[in-house]
Formats: C-alpha cells, sequence, structure tokens
C-alpha cells in the first residue's frame, strides 16, 4: 500500500482494545485506555477510527474526545450486531481527502503520455 494514501497513528504496531463492551450509544462512543486518543485529533477531519465488531468493521472520524472519561465520540451510530468486549481497533489519518474532494471528482490533472510519433532507433 502506497505511505501517502494511508499513514496509521495508532498503535505503531498490530490494534488495540476498546476498554469493556463496545457501545450501543448514537453516536458511537468509544471507551478507551490510557492516552491512546488525542483531544487535538476531534478537530481534525482526517483522523478515524477503524474497530472490528464482531466480524464487522467500522470506520467512523472522531467528532469529539474526552481524556478525562476516556471516551472518544464518533461521528456514526453503531449497528445492533456491532456488539463485543474489548474489540479491536486502530486509527488512521485519511490524506486522500486532499486528493479526492467530498463531490468525487479528482481536481488532479491527468498524467499525459507521448502518443508519437516514436523517434527513431539509432
Amino acid at each position: 500500500m502506497d505511505a501517502a494514501l494511508s499513514a496509521p497513528v495508532l498503535p505503531t504496531t498490530a490494534s488495540t482494545a476498546i476498554d469493556g463492551r463496545s457501545s450501543q450509544d448514537k453516536p458511537f462512543l468509544l471507551k478507551f485506555r490510557g492516552n491512546e486518543i488525542k483531544k487535538s485529533w476531534e478537530t481534525s477531519r482526517d483522523v478515524e477510527v477503524i474497530a472490528l465488531l464482531a466480524w464487522a468493521e467500522i470506520r467512523m472520524p472522531i467528532t469529539a474526545v474526552d481524556e478525562a472519561a476516556h471516551i472518544a465520540t464518533l461521528a456514526g451510530n453503531p449497528r445492533p450486531s456491532n456488539k463485543e468486549i474489548d474489540a479491536r481497533y486502530w486509527i488512521e489519518t485519511r490524506p486522500m481527502r486532499s486528493i479526492w474532494p467530498a463531490n468525487g471528482i479528482s481536481t488532479r490533472k491527468p498524467a499525459q503520455y507521448p502518443t508519437g510519433p516514436w523517434p527513431a532507433k539509432t
């Protein structure tokens, strides 16, 4: 995978676990351990949580962080099947936002390739 397209923030190896049961609150409240999630990430639109809950993956941006209570509010609701104790999660940045705007149309110019005539071999 191209490092410029996806950059893991946490953890530096493998994944970490939600503290206890996964949330059924709306929006999703992720209970984290220690200082795994930073308050400064709530203002960045480029940080998202990827969690594996009962064999289902969720991807949600962080919208608020309560460092004292160790709770991160995510920008979505859980599904009823998203129930697991100590589910695994990790955090990634999403720099693709600068490449692909919200409308899904890239503002990058396509690569230009020569079409000929080809130079003669010498």
